[in-house]
């Protein structure tokens, strides 16, 4: 879908200090053939910092540099992979509390790792629904160091790092253009991350462990996988959404300067995403996100500031933005820088 007139107006991420990757693996909490396997140097860990207390973080952050108050915000969207607090209770309230302070709709979008960039989509909606509305605020926050997921272990050569992320979209100014954005699903895929764990009573009801690698081995082990090629049923589905964004945007694969996606330590697993697209994985950000790990629903904003803040994108250069979410659910948005953010010494 093109976008028009949907600019990026504040951008924040709130990153814990990195947890050494060396150092889990001599407490034993981290096996050393995974990490050699990996290749991550660290992760991002927030402790005992509520998931949602990180999104706060980022939303003030955000609309800090937006330069907005929250009279000009028109809606609220909250995306996270991860428990939030008190089960039966809305996180998406308490930080509208804390930032905002104001009346507006507030949502919670569950569309998992892919969840930024749908909320993009969303809101893109909800602002042009209406000639009055004017500027959304998102945000994603995740804390993984829960006793029921083990950030090292949970899942196949990913480590999980805690994160909160923000975007201010404006319907008039800002520092980039999201200039389009596409989404597909990949239903018959939905196994892959339930495995044979039954649907009732619910898990987190029963205190179960999450553990989506053990679930991985279960689906593939089942008669639907034998009938699936989950690689390529994932490999075209994303490409046809890329494609679709790329064309919506007036844009081709080889004027895209970086992009944002899920984290990953290893170039190989990187590679796996980006060369079925024809992108180079220099164009990714490898570097960085190897160093705070898959941060849930944080990826592609978190890697968005980073490529702004170090200065490695600047007026002109087109940023796209990938995400993959369970379900499987997959979207793609093209972001055009600007100008250099007035935040930026």
């Amino acid at each position: 879908m093109r976008l028009d007139n949907v600019f990026i107006a504040g951008l924040g991420a709130h990153l814990p200090e990195p947890y050494p990757v060396e150092r889990a693996v001599e407490l034993g909490l981290y096996d050393l053939a995974d990490a050699e396997h990996g290749s991550w140097v660290s992760v991002a860990v927030a402790g005992d910092t509520p998931a949602p207390d990180l999104a706060v973080a980022a939303g003030r952050l955000a609309m800090e540099r937006s330069g907005l108050a929250a009279p000009d915000i028109d809606v609220l969207l909250h995306t996270s992979t991860h428990h939030q607090g008190p089960d039966a209770w809305s996180p998406q309230h308490y930080i509208l509390r804390h930032t905002l302070d104001s009346d507006i709709p507030a949502i919670e979008v569950r569309q998992g790792c892919n969840g930024m960039i749908t909320a993009i989509e969303l809101a893109a909606y909800h602002l042009h629904a209406l000639p009055d509305r004017t500027a959304a605020l998102l945000t994603a926050g995740d804390n993984f160091g829960t006793p029921v997921m083990d950030r090292w272990r949970s899942m196949t050569n990913i480590v999980l790092g805690d994160a909160g992320t923000a975007l201010v979209l404006s319907k008039n100014s800002g520092f980039a253009q999201v200039l389009s954005v596409s989404g597909a699903s990949v239903p018959d895929l939905e196994l892959l991350h339930r495995g044979d764990e039954p649907l009732f009573p619910p898990g987190p009801t029963l205190a179960r462990t999450i553990d989506l690698k053990a679930r991985a081995t279960q689906y593939a082990a089942s008669e639907a996988a034998a009938a699936l090629t989950d690689g390529e049923l994932i490999g075209s589905t994303t490409a046809r959404a890329v494609k679709q964004a790329l064309a919506d945007a007036d844009a081709d694969v080889s004027g895209i300067a970086r992009v944002c996606h899920l984290n990953w330590g290893h170039e190989r697993f990187l590679r796996r995403t980006l060369a079925p697209l024809g992108i180079d994985t220099w164009r990714g950000t490898l570097e960085f996100g190897r160093r705070v790990g898959h941060l849930g629903a944080s990826d592609q904003v978190a890697g968005l500031d980073h490529l702004v803040e170090t200065g490695a994108v600047g007026a002109g250069d087109l940023v796209m933005l990938i995400g993959v979410g369970v379900g499987i659910s997959i979207s793609c948005a093209i972001v055009r820088i600007l100008e250099r953010p007035h935040w930026i010494p």
